[in-house]
């Protein structure tokens, strides 16, 4: 097998018989070095037919194994990199993850002029829901735009990193509160691996593509921004999109749960200013990109860089200092300041006295009066905010201006760090404030700078003094300092127990902010100062304190402890030896005791008054459960054992069982937790999962509220999957006859659309093949119980998940059997909004047109006219009119008369559709034409009598 020889026909006709099955290719394959087989092999149609998962139906499972042949491709692509390229091109497209690793390895190690062929192919294949790896589409976009092939290289990258919006519907009654709320986007991979590929090759992908990937970056995060925008805005006006809250450094990660925009503006900065790096000119072009693009964000990424290049445009730089939008702008504090401080000098000297004046009027006292505080707090906040505003110019003060400073900063002491601003009704920010600022700290050493903070004393605590010194402001910029020597002060960690609680937590989140910049620092010796803040009693007797002053208790501290925990999960950058040590922290913020332990009680009624879902993602405890079922996924992939079960983590196996003990844990916001994760759990350890489904939702009907949040945040949480079903079919069966009725999840609004998910797990099912339409089945019992409303949402959410390059036909068949089961069994005037929901069906284009013709017009007659969503259907329409003038123009009409009022919107659409009719030759379709013409004549719309000559 390891020669080179060309095999004969004989030969491999012989091989081709003696491996029918997966494991004689497998044993065939993986002895095979020899490219000469591949063209013999493809001619006989060997590498044609990629194999598929293999679905079992009994266990809710798809079995998907590794296929010996691409992984023979993968292998021999650096010695026949054109013949394995034909081969993949060739092949059918596939959803197996481990044949497109294959097709990923074989790019890699092709010259680009070749992989360039493949980019397209691959492109889609990163469609696919399952992937390994995605982030090897980063490494192949930089193969490729090394060799030159930019284009390649962008269609990769497009792929990759596309941005989606949400697609559960938004819950009518948010809507009804808030009519401009949207989901948040997401990344169409996973963020993780989304955040691999710009962590690692921004920097290269940046030498070789240039203007066009900072540019593909700021398209990527304006979509994900106009996904979830509540405004189109001013074309004059930047739209605010609240960066300063979850973007509060421009140079790291957001914080909390990960989201295209927060993943993307670090990459973008450091594209723009290795883009400014090489001269004016490419400066000038990033400038301009940022500067036509609507939100705020590119305001603020806009300042920064001039900040760090001040004297490349300084005309543009007088521009934004002088702007009093941006000065007044607390969205836009920490760049503005940075840009004052380094290019303050270099403006006129007209342009300086502007913002002096500025700086000179103040705030607005009455404004500050009018929102609470009294004259002499209001004239307080006034000066310190001076001080603020001086800071950042101290170096180019006149000396009068110089004396005046010198002034405040002598009675207030250090001003506010810019990065930490405090809004107070948008009009104006008050901060604490630390007594060193960050440069001080920095040029201390580290032994130095944890003695300041056992020696500093604050003095008195007046919560109404706003701005003094505090412990809070101290350890805000001690937390910027920590995030950048995370390393050094890692091995000092063990002294932050003689310091004030305060310090330690804003160290702790220092090392979280260092974690999610991928820089190390000894993890051994940060979770023994964990270790200890968990074991110490939450209360302090006697102390008090506030956000404006230091930390009350213990309670802050823990939570940091969990963020850094969770971080370190998510990241992978805990080292795996540490295992006792992590969950010693873990169990031990399982039992903490906090204050709040009561208000989430089942058996207390004030509980069902509480946002439970964002109390289990916020209070200490729940935390702390869920990062144990992180640990639980920790441990499972760095094992790396053929089985898994909870046996094998069985300390978090019985820290799960005894809070699922409802008399040592009664709080909702914990039980919610193992509904959420119950479809990890079941793939985790099925067998436990199958034991504990009375527990975790337990049928006693005191115990409802327990069962209530875990069932309803399983649904709301989850997709429908297979293996889940199996177990809890009953409970599927049981919440049809629930719907409607109320359930005890608390007051907020993740919880709220409970028969909403279970209307949607229903038709993840049903698609899948796993339930039918059958009599009495759970689909059938399903459409009975439920109302019109909820029948619309359904349907909806089916064609709204319709993608044509996804669906299969097998589900294609299943779906037109469903609907031709609803059009039976709709005749009555309670299903008009479902019947309408049919319109997203028709939109997807996923049906075949005289189908969902037939199907449309059948629908809009039972739903008198109504269709949505309007406008798409109508562009459908227009665009099979040529081909199908009389049902076209069937459906058309029954538009058109049941909502004469918006035919306004329809213009264009109702113009081609009647245009076409009219000449189409088809007498019925022209004398409909006709009416719809004569008839919107009448209520004065005689646009369209033109086209009756």
């Amino acid at each position: 097998m390891k020669s080179l020889k060309i095999p004969t026909p004989e030969t491999v006709d012989k091989a081709v018989a003696n491996m029918p099955r997966l494991e004689q290719q497998r044993y065939f394959f993986a002895r095979l070095e020899n490219p000469n087989w591949i063209e013999p092999l493809r001619r006989k149609g060997f590498f044609s037919m990629p194999p598929e998962g293999i679905k079992h139906e009994a266990e809710g499972t798809i079995e998907v194994q590794q296929w010996p042949a691409s992984s023979y491709l993968s292998r021999m692509a650096n010695l026949a990199p054109n013949e394995v390229c034909e081969v993949f091109l060739k092949m059918l497209d596939t959803q197996n993850p481990f044949i497109i690793r294959d097709i990923f390895d074989a790019a890699l190690a092709m010259p680009p002029e070749i992989a360039e062929k493949l980019a397209p192919k691959i492109a889609k294949l990163i469609q696919s829901h399952f992937l390994i790896r995605p982030e090897r589409a980063g490494e192949l976009a930089v193969n490729l735009a090394r060799g030159g092939k930019k284009q390649a290289a962008l269609t990769v990258l497009r792929s990759a990193l596309e941005i989606l919006p949400d697609a559960r519907p938004v819950p009518e009654e948010l809507k009804s509160f808030d009519p401009k709320y949207r989901h948040e986007a997401r990344t169409k991979i996973r963020d993780y691996g989304y955040g691999l590929i710009l962590q690692r090759n921004t920097s290269d992908l940046t030498n070789y593509l240039g203007i066009d990937f900072f540019s593909l970056l700021c398209d990527l995060l304006e979509k994900a921004l106009r996904i979830e925008s509540r405004s189109a805005g001013d074309e004059q006006e930047k739209i605010e999109d609240y960066s300063y809250i979850w973007q509060t450094h421009l140079g790291s990660g957001g914080g909390g749960i990960e989201s295209p925009k927060r993943l993307l503006v670090s990459p973008i900065l450091i594209s723009a200013e290795q883009i400014s790096s090489s001269g004016i000119q490419a400066f000038s072009e990033v400038r301009s990109s940022l500067s036509t693009r609507q939100y705020k964000i590119f305001e603020r990424i806009e300042l920064e860089l001039l900040a760090r290049h001040p004297g490349k445009v300084i005309s543009a730089v007088a521009e934004k200092l002088t702007d009093r939008t941006l000065f007044d702008d607390v969205g836009v504090r920490p760049e503005y300041y940075a840009l004052s401080e380094k290019a303050f000098g270099l403006i006129s000297q007209t342009q300086q006295e502007q913002i002096l004046k500025w700086i000179d009027e103040g705030l607005n006292h009455k404004n500050l009066e009018e929102r609470g505080f009294s004259r002499e707090e209001a004239e307080d906040v006034i000066v310190r905010w001076r001080l603020d505003r001086l800071s950042p110019i101290r170096q180019y003060l006149s000396p009068d201006w110089q004396k005046r400073y010198d002034g405040l900063l002598e009675q207030f002491g250090a001003p506010t760090h810019p990065q930490y601003p405090v809004q107070r009704s948008g009009v104006f920010s008050v901060g604490t404030k630390s007594p060193k600022a960050e440069e001080e700290l920095e040029s201390m050493s580290i032994v130095e700078v944890i003695g300041y903070l056992k020696s500093w004393n604050p003095g008195e605590e007046n919560p109404l003094l706003f701005g003094r010194p505090s412990p809070e402001g101290l350890g805000a910029v001690l937390s910027v300092l920590v995030a950048k020597k995370a390393a050094d002060f890692s091995e000092h960690a063990l002294e932050f127990q003689e310091t004030d609680p305060t310090y330690a937590r804003s160290a702790l989140q220092g090392f979280e902010n260092a974690v999610r910049s991928s820089k190390c620092f000894s993890w051994q010796r940060v979770l023994e100062l964990c270790s200890w803040v968990v074991s110490q009693p939450v209360v302090i007797p006697g102390r008090t304190g506030s956000i404006e002053t230091k930390d009350p208790d213990w309670m802050w501290t823990l939570g940091a402890i969990v963020s850094l925990i969770e971080e370190g999960f998510k990241s992978k950058a805990i080292p795996f030896s540490l295992r006792e040590a992590v969950w010693n922290v873990i169990e031990g913020l399982s039992k903490a005791e906090e204050l709040s332990r009561g208000d989430f009680d089942y058996r207390n009624a004030e509980s069902q008054e509480k946002d439970i879902w964002s109390a289990s993602i916020n209070r200490v405890k729940p935390r702390a459960i869920r990062s144990a079922v992180k640990y639980i996924e920790w441990c499972r992939d760095n094992l790396g054992q053929q089985s898994f079960s909870l046996e094998n983590v069985p300390e978090a196996k019985t820290l799960l069982e005894q809070h699922l003990d409802p008399t040592i844990d009664p709080a909702v916001d914990v039980r919610l937790i193992y509904g959420e994760f119950l479809p990890f759990l079941a793939y985790a350890d099925e067998k436990w999962v199958s034991g504990n489904v009375d527990r975790i939702f337990p049928a006693q009907p005191e115990l409802s509220p327990l069962k209530d949040v875990a069932w309803v945040a399983y649904l709301s949480a989850n997709p429908a999957y297979d293996r889940a079903f199996e177990i809890l079919r009953d409970l599927y069966a049981s919440a049809i006859n629930e719907i409607d009725k109320p359930r005890h999840v608390g007051d907020g609004h993740l919880l709220e659309d409970a028969d909403t998910s279970l209307g949607q797990h229903f038709m993840q099912l049903y698609w899948r093949g796993l339930i039918g339409v059958e009599a009495e089945g759970i689909v059938s019992q399903f459409f009975s119980r439920a109302g019109d409303s909820l029948r619309e949402h359904t349907i909806a959410f089916v064609g709204r998940s319709l993608n044509p390059a996804e669906v299969s036909p097998e589900i294609l068949n299943r779906l037109t059997l469903l609907w031709d089961y609803r059009l039976a069994n709709a005749p009555s005037p309670d299903h008009t909004k479902e019947m309408a929901a049919f319109g997203w069906w028709f939109i997807s284009g996923c049906f075949e047109d005289n189908w969902a013709l037939e199907h449309l017009h059948k629908s809009l007659q039972l739903s008198k006219g109504d269709m949505e969503p309007k406008l798409n259907t109508l562009d459908r329409l227009s665009r099979l009119a040529d081909k199908h003038p009389d049902l076209v123009i069937a459906c058309t009409e029954l538009i058109i008369s049941a909502d004469y009022e918006n035919v306004i919107l329809w213009v264009q659409e109702l113009t081609q559709i009647l245009s076409v009719a009219l000449k189409s030759g088809s007498p019925t379709a022209s004398k409909t034409a006709e009416n719809i013409i004569n008839k919107l004549g009448t209520r004065g719309d005689h646009q369209y009598r033109s086209l009756l000559r």
